[in-house]
Parts: C-alpha cells; structure tokens; sequence
C-alpha cells in the first residue's frame, strides 16, 4: 500500500512539471513571435543589411499592424535597396486600394517608390490628387526634373521654391545646368572632313584613331590601284566601296559616339542624386 501511495505521487509530481515545462514554452514562443519583438528582429536584419529577410519579416508584422507608418516605410525602404521598388508599389497597392485611406506621409513614400521605378507622370499624377503637403508636391516635381535630365527646368523651378534644405540637390542641379556636352552635329561634320576626329572629339581615341587607319588604309589602296589601271581597276573600285562604307559608318558612329557620351555624363549625375534621394526614406 505505500509503495503504491509514493508511485502516485511520484508520477503526479512528474507530470505537473512536464505540463508546467510545455506551457513555459508555449508562452516563451508566443512572446518571441508578439508584435514588438518581430518588429526589433526585423530593424537588426535590415541594420545588418539582410534586406529581403527584413522585408519577409516586415511583411509578416503589416498582417498584425497594417496601419504602423513606420514598419510600412522601412518595408519599402528594403525594397528600394534590393532594387525592387515595384514590390513596394505593389505592396502599397494591395494594403490601400483606396489610395484616400492611405495614412500622409505614406503617400509620398509611394511617388517617391514611383519615382525610383521610373514611372515619372504616375508619380507627378499621383502627388497632384493625393498629396496635400505642398512642400511634399514640389519635392516630387523637382526629382521628377532631375531624373529626366531636364536641368535647365529644374534649376528655374527650384529658384521657384527657394527650399533652403534642399543644399545638396541644387548642387546637382547646379552640375547638370553647367555640364560640358558633345554636340552630336560637330562629332558627325569633324569625322566627314577627318575620318575618327569625331570620335576623338567624344573622347574615344582608341576608336577615332582605328578608324582612321583603316579609312585612310582603304583610300590609299583605291588611289594606288586606280593611278596603275585607271576607273577600270575592280580592285580599286572594291576597295573604294568598302572604304566609303565605313566612311559612312564613322560618320554615324561619330555622332552615336557624342549622344552616349552625354547620357553617361548625364547618368553620372542622376546616380548621384538617386543616392541623396534614397537618402531620404
């Protein structure tokens, strides 16, 4: 009979701390996937740069707290630097189909999203029904201008605007009104006169200098064989042809040369001012 009471007892004692155990962790693992923890482990992977689980994970907590303004901008800020603004626009889409319900500073987080995926008049459309915030609106409108390329544009209307803050975009701005480009007409009418000049003049000298030599080659060639055997030399004639071919295609390149030598110099530029503007969020 007491062996049977301290059996009892025994078991009795074993499973209430088993079930004291289970339910220790049932309530540890719930505290560890609450809210306010999900959201401090999702700030340390975007800090340490672990950017799409950060977005997984923001994700995840905008199912508990659609409306948390933060959590939507730092989900939207891993999106821009994993290079897919689209999933943030697209994000913002589902949770707002009703872009009026979309809390403010949030709406100017989607034009700047629309801005950075390059769908400038959505984003100009956008800020100009939704956007309330004047300051906000010209904001838009200004890197809308810069984006484009449209310096001459840019500077008249940010002298319009006279936002002080804005010290590091009027420098930019300042940059594209002043910069030195190729003019696409001289670089063609240079390499007409002197084959690969004009391919020089957009700082390719490798190609203009290559370009020369064969043009000049080619010439030479077709003058020889006609100074021995006359009009009727097909050597002569062939290599005339070929020689005027690329003659053409200097020309042509010349020109291509100096529009791609400016959007690069342009490109630099808009790069720049893609990183103040990233800055931002």
């Amino acid at each position: 009979m007491y062996k049977n009471t301290l059996l009892i007892l025994i078991f009795s004692v074993i499973t209430n701390f088993a079930f004291c155990q289970n339910d220790s962790i049932s309530r540890t693992s719930q505290n560890l996937f609450n809210y306010e923890n999900s959201k401090k482990y999702a700030q340390y992977l975007e800090i340490s740069g672990q950017y799409l689980s950060a977005s997984n994970e923001y994700q995840r907590i905008l199912l508990m707290q659609p409306n948390d303004v933060k959590v939507l901008n730092s989900l939207n800020y891993c999106f821009i630097m994993l290079k897919q603004p689209q999933k943030g626009i697209n994000t913002l889409n589902i949770l707002y189909p009703d872009y009026s319900l979309m809390p403010k500073q949030t709406k100017t987080e989607f034009a700047k999203l629309q801005l950075l995926d390059e769908n400038y008049e959505m984003a100009l459309n956008f800020s100009k029904t939704n956007i309330t915030n004047k300051k906000d609106q010209d904001y838009i409108y200004l890197y809308s201008l810069i984006f484009t390329s449209q310096w001459d544009e840019a500077s008249i209307f940010y002298s319009s605007i006279n936002q002080k803050s804005l010290s590091n975009e009027i420098r930019i701005i300042d940059k594209g009104f002043h910069l030195k480009q190729k003019s696409p007409f001289l670089a063609g009418f240079m390499s007409s006169i002197v084959p690969g000049s004009g391919k020089i003049y957009t700082k390719k000298w490798k190609d203009g200098l290559i370009s020369t030599i064969i043009i000049g080659g080619l010439a030479w060639q077709a003058y020889r064989s006609f100074s021995k055997k006359g009009v009727s030399s097909a050597y002569g004639w062939a290599t005339a042809s070929i020689g005027f071919g690329f003659y053409l295609g200097n020309i042509y390149g010349s020109v291509k040369s100096a529009k791609k030598y400016n959007k690069q110099k342009n490109n630099q530029l808009i790069y720049e001012a893609k990183d103040i503007f990233i800055s931002d969020f």
